[in-house]
């Protein structure tokens, strides 16, 4: 399974064109309409350049007797002082507007960008098949999500601002070339020495990009390590120990950000004191060698100071988007993977039948991270009705085994069949679709109790809310001030383990599956509220096939059926009394009493 960029693996180095490539996809049409606006801008910019020159003659600058160029000719016109600065006045406001526009424009690009990316992403990550999901470390991919998409965005707001700062770049070089061709050539070539001198910076730049997204993640992957293991933490005395480790991580980020910031800063400073020793060399080439007037210079040297923070502007701009290219490519990897894990229906497939027996046939699931397979050619069946339990000690593929029967997972080598027919790709996902799951420490989203609960039944009427509940033993919610809109909070926080087990439960029996499957679904329960999710199950299973995960032997030895697992092996199944051999020495070891019956 491809693995996401972390400490140890450097992020993808991210490619130009693959950027400027989805962002022309994305923004489409739109695009156009940037230029557009930032053509007009450039354009007014241009024209309000062009009227200093006959603004300074009429302030006695220069010779006023001196015919304008052809370009200027028709701002010269002007009756008095007065109208030439208002329509100065006008013309500046206008760029000032076009810009403004130009801006808003761009800014809703890159946030839509930004939504388009996480919105696809999101859902490519909740269509992917579940084993290459379960695999990824939750805050690699919350990073991604988060911050990875960001610094993208930021990526594509610069590209476009680029993009319009070129448009302007020419308008400006017109100006200049329109009074002295000569003298715009050689500020150009300065211009250009400039960028060379950069490019060294705009390199170690990039390099730094690709060690912000694993840096980062660093972070959220110690602050979730830090949270889930608290009680751990403090009862080992670890505090410092772990505040020491979360401050070399931070401190390892700031470093790379100030990398950043002091690169950036040497940009600044050459193109800078590079701009301004361009400007000297032209207002003295200007004066002494070409003899140009001083009205033509003044605006010769505005234009080229226009000229020279553009140029540095786009230095600035491309040094974010190198920048954000890692970040760009860190993403579109982890979205082409999970696209080409989304699982799909296909067509042709084999119609499942409603009820029959549900079997494993040779099945074997390995996992790239472990040295043995979970399940090794494991044949089991599963009666249409009846209470299955699934025991072995931990590491035996308790949990895999389940999976599979769930649809959850798909078998590397052997097949899961119903009633003969084989759950194929796309039938395991309609066979999914009839079953039901509820995980040893099952989550709860942060909405009401209704609103979990109708997950598996949208359209599920508050009666039968009520009865599932009941079901579940699941009477404490009656208790509760708000009942049903009660708000659970984050991941079901505002409850007990107990409490988050039997509103999963009945959430999962709301569904009313043809296969229950509860991995210890009684861990966090005592004995008396164990008694009652057992006696519901026993009324369940008359009806449908339910399937345990679980340590307990009061769980476990209440099951009409048992599969014994070893070291991903099957051991033996059948009914309790019929285990002999391998199966009744695991079960034995495993404390779930004497193989011949039930415990009394």
């Amino acid at each position: 399974m491809p693995e996401l960029p972390s400490e140890q693996t450097m992020a993808p180095p991210g490619r130009f064109r693959e950027l400027l490539a989805d962002t022309i996809a994305f923004c489409g049409t739109r695009l156009i309409w940037v230029g557009l606006v930032s053509a007009f801008a450039a354009v007014a910019e241009g024209v309000g350049l062009l009227m200093l020159l006959p603004i300074l003659q009429s302030l006695g600058v220069g010779d006023a007797t001196e015919q304008l160029p052809p370009a200027m000719a028709l701002l010269g016109g002007f009756a008095d002082l007065e109208s030439a600065l208002a329509v100065y006045v006008v013309v500046v406001s206008i760029a000032a507007a076009a810009i403004a526009a130009r801006g808003i424009l761009t800014s809703r690009l890159r946030h839509g960008f930004v939504d388009d990316l996480r919105l696809r992403l999101h859902a490519a990550l909740i269509r992917a098949d579940w084993r290459l999901v379960a695999g990824y470390r939750g805050a690699d991919v919350t990073h991604i999500l988060g911050i990875e998409v960001i610094r993208t965005g930021e990526g594509v707001h610069f590209l476009l601002r680029i993009a319009g700062w070129a448009l302007e770049a020419p308008v400006v070089l017109a100006v200049a070339l329109s009074l002295s061709p000569e003298l715009t050539a050689l500020v150009v070539t300065c211009v250009l020495v400039l960028a060379a001198a950069v490019v060294p910076i705009d390199r170690m730049s990039h390099a730094i990009g690709r060690r912000l997204g694993p840096a980062g993640r660093q972070i959220l992957n110690a602050v979730g390590e830090d949270l889930a293991s608290l009680p751990a933490i403090k009862v080992f005395a670890a505090e410092d120990r772990r505040i020491g480790h979360f401050r070399d991580r931070v401190r390892t980020l700031r470093r790379q950000m100030m990398r950043r910031e002091v690169l950036s800063g040497i940009a600044r400073v050459v193109t800078m004191a590079g701009g301004a020793a361009a400007v000297a060399i032209a207002v003295w080439v200007s004066l002494e060698v070409l003899h140009l007037s001083l009205d033509e210079t003044l605006v010769l040297i505005v234009a080229l100071a226009r000229l020279l923070p553009l140029a540095t502007r786009v230095q600035e701009g491309w040094r974010q988007v190198l920048a954000a290219m890692p970040a760009h490519a860190t993403t579109c990897a982890l979205l082409e993977t999970l696209s080409r894990a989304e699982e799909k229906p296909v067509e042709g497939e084999a119609v499942l039948p409603e009820t029959g027996v549900l079997a494993l046939e040779a099945v074997t699931v390995a996992y790239a991270a472990q040295s043995r397979p979970a399940l090794a050619d494991v044949s089991v069946t599963l009666p249409p009705a009846g209470h299955i339990a699934i025991v072995g000690a931990s590491g035996a593929g308790k949990s895999t085994l389940a999976h599979v029967l769930a649809g959850l997972l798909a078998p590397d080598e052997g097949r899961l069949t119903l009633a003969g027919v084989g759950v194929g790709d796309g039938a395991r996902l309609a066979w999914r679709r009839r079953t039901a799951l509820v995980a040893q420490d099952p989550v709860l989203f942060n909405d009401t109790i209704a609103a979990n609960l109708r997950l598996a039944k949208p359209d599920a009427s508050e009666a039968e809310l009520w009865e599932c509940l009941r079901v579940a033993s699941a009477g404490f919610v009656e208790r509760l001030s708000d009942g049903l809109d009660t708000v659970v909070g984050e991941r079901g926080a505002r409850l007990s383990g107990g409490e988050r087990q039997r509103i999963a439960l009945a959430r999962a029996l709301l569904a009313e599956p043809a296969l229950l499957v509860l991995d210890e679904p009684t861990s966090a329960l005592d004995p008396a509220g164990e008694a009652m999710i057992i006696a519901s199950l026993h009324r369940l299973a008359a009806g449908t096939r339910v399937v345990t995960v679980s340590h307990r032997p009061a769980l476990a030895r209440a099951a009409d059926h048992v599969i014994v697992l070893e070291e991903g092996r099957l051991a033996g199944q059948g009914p309790w009394s019929g285990l002999d051999g391998r199966a009744r020495a695991v079960v034995e070891a495993l404390g779930l009493g004497d193989a011949d019956g039930p415990d009394d």
